[in-house]
């Protein structure tokens, strides 16, 4: 029997490691207003709403305001000269950090890396039927590139598209004769 895996050895790893942070590097150096926004609100389009969510981020605290706090909050900060007519967040990650803190941020960036690494051991051990654990993996970097550019990633239709492909990689990565 023909051993179908592929291996990637410390040379891949790195090569993939550097590539990444070049791009990460390129992507937040070119973005002319990473200076001047948190970097949950650097990527997302320009609206009224972010100088409102600016204060609110600049007085959020660790553990955040609680969840599900933020449609309340909006009107507490927003100011007579704010022309907000939209409440709704402009990014994920904003209304993340601003509802559960920024430790939940970070925790939910390192569950997505792990994520990631696991679905893509899976996929290298699976050999041919790659397919399922690459697409969730693709899937869960989408939606964290996404968490900094809009808020459509907290709808539910996108919740559960999220958990079907996820759930069907995670099912997938698993080999039948790998242990």
């Amino acid at each position: 029997m023909v051993d179908s895996t592929v291996r990637v050895g410390s040379w891949g790893t790195a090569s993939i490691a550097l590539t990444v942070l070049t791009v990460l590097g390129f992507v937040i150096g070119l973005n002319p207003r990473t200076h001047v926004f948190d970097l949950t609100l650097a990527f997302a389009p320009p609206q009224p709403i972010l100088s409102v969510v600016q204060r609110m981020l600049d007085d959020a605290s660790w553990a955040g305001s609680g969840a599900g706090s933020y449609e309340s909050l909006v009107p507490i900060y927003r100011s007579v000269d704010d022309g907000v007519s939209d409440l709704s967040a402009p990014t994920t990650a904003s209304a993340i950090m601003v509802e559960v803190g920024l430790p939940m941020l970070w925790f939910t960036a390192i569950i997505a890396i792990v994520a990631i690494v696991v679905l893509l051991r899976g996929a290298l051990l699976r050999g041919r039927d790659w397919v399922y654990a690459t697409a969730a993996g693709s899937y869960i970097i989408t939606m964290s590139l996404l968490a900094f550019t809009s808020v459509g990633s907290l709808s539910t239709i996108t919740s559960v598209i999220l958990a079907t492909v996820v759930g069907l990689g995670f099912a997938q990565s698993k080999s039948r004769t790998a242990p």
